[in-house]
């Protein structure tokens, strides 16, 4: 489920929840088991928003891990956000690294270490779960050739 449908299902379910909370409210005088239907509708919409919320919590969490490492690691080089330039000339903005190559093929120098041609750049080796936390945050800053940000769930016209 794409991100966008699974923001769209928790909306659909928190208004769902508003309006059957609403409703029993006004079905209070006439229903002796008020209390227990709206713990009964709240367990429900709970449920619901759960199915959903886990993968998109996962996916947050790795997306938020891979920023953390690459300004922890590389910012006083690289730009690693959306925008702002690069403290090093040199070094080129994260968020275009896939007009040159697919950002996914950077996986095999991250977890074996990239060595790049000026002296200045360490070697960094990460772990395999680290390699996938950077290239989720990569994938989710790329900049279209228009020059706008990527969404991850975009895939360019071919």
């Amino acid at each position: 489920m794409a991100a966008n449908e699974r923001s769209e299902s928790l909306s659909a379910a928190i208004i769902l929840w508003l309006y059957l909370m609403a409703l029993s409210n006004r079905m209070r005088g006439y229903c002796a088991m008020h209390r227990w239907a709206r713990v009964k509708i709240s367990a429900m919409v709970l449920l619901a928003v759960g199915l959903s919320s886990p993968a998109m919590a996962v996916e947050k969490d790795l997306t938020d891990k891979g920023r953390v490492l690459v300004q922890k690691n590389c910012s006083r080089c690289h730009a690693t956000g959306t925008e702002g330039v690069s403290p090093n000339p040199e070094a080129p903005p994260f968020r275009t690294l896939s007009s040159k190559y697919p950002v996914e093929d950077l996986a095999e120098s991250l977890a074996e270490g990239i060595v790049s041609g000026h002296p200045e750049m360490p070697i960094f080796v990460f772990s395999p779960h680290e390699v996938d936390a950077i290239i989720d945050y990569l994938q989710s800053i790329q900049e279209k050739p228009d020059g706008t940000e990527e969404t991850p769930d975009e895939t360019p016209d071919e």
